[in-house]
């Protein structure tokens, strides 16, 4: 009766492993099965008793029950074998089931993790690209900048040396304009000595009133000249100061220029630096 207890508890074997180990129950059937042998080769054992026919025709009947218990018996261990067998294959695919549920949890962590790290990757690699386009900027800007510099160099140079040769040409034109003042002063005065010369009849005082009067008029000549001659030296020194202003002030603007320049790069190089550093960061 156990052993039947057992066998129609035996499909609900989830519940029975929650308390027992698998050991336990195999010992607990193979045990009810020793005892049951042990009954019935007692059973064979007892011979040699003296009965009555009835009791002798009904203890050839319990032994005709025992043969049929016994086959009985022996299907059952057959039946409990296989089902043995198919417990274990039960718990081995179980176990089975359980490890793969591990690695397959185990691999959704890895995904989930991975798909972070690709996200993160992504949006460094994103900071990376940005950060070689602000560079190749800034090199197309300094490039630019060079560029922009020597064509404005050239010109400075060219407007220096226009500049220059025009005040060259006013100077020459009013030194040939001053030439041909003294020129004309000269050929109004020879004139005068040559008759100062000649009239040496005249009188004292005549001679000396003409004197005085080409004196005069050589002395307003000369004051203009030299009037002329301090305004044209005026006018060259403002000239070279407005030439030394604009000189100054290109190198002013361009130093503030090439300030610019290095602050742009200097940005460029911090910018590129912290996206090293998350990418070391990173790795």
């Amino acid at each position: 009766m156990i052993f039947l207890s057992t066998l129609l508890l035996f499909p609900d074997c989830s519940q029975t492993t929650r308390c027992q180990s698998k050991k336990t129950i195999l010992k607990e059937y193979w045990d009810e099965i020793e005892k049951l042998r042990r009954d019935l080769r007692a059973a064979r054992e007892k011979n040699g008793v003296i009965i009555s026919e009835e009791s002798h025709e009904e203890f050839q009947r319990n032994a005709e029950k025992v043969n049929e218990l016994e086959q009985q018996l022996n299907g059952a261990v057959d039946r409990l074998r296989r089902y043995t067998e198919d417990l274990l294959y039960m718990v081995q695919l179980y176990e089975r089931n359980g490890e793969l549920e591990s690695r397959l949890r185990e691999s959704r962590r890895e995904y989930a993790e991975k798909v972070v790290e690709l996200a993160e990757t992504n949006d460094v690699l994103n900071k990376h690209i940005e950060a070689i386009g602000v560079m190749r900027k800034v090199d197309d800007m300094g490039a630019a900048d060079d560029r922009n510099k020597d064509i404005f160099d050239a010109f400075v140079r060219k407007a220096h040396a226009a500049r220059s040769e025009e005040l060259s040409k006013q100077l020459t034109e009013k030194l040939a304009e001053i030439k041909q003042q003294v020129a004309a002063f000269a050929d109004d005065v020879r004139p005068l000595l040559t008759e100062i010369r000649n009239t040496t009849s005249d009188s004292f005082e005549k001679r000396v009133q003409q004197s005085d009067k080409n004196a005069a008029e050589a002395k307003k000549t000369c004051s203009g000249m030299a009037e002329t001659l301090k305004m044209l030296m005026q006018h060259v020194e403002q000239l070279s100061v407005k030439a030394e202003e604009n000189h100054q002030r290109q190198l002013i603007d361009n130093q503030n220029t090439q300030e610019s320049i290095l602050s742009t790069i200097n940005a460029a190089e911090n910018v590129v630096q912290s996206v090293e550093d998350v990418i070391e960061e990173c790795c």
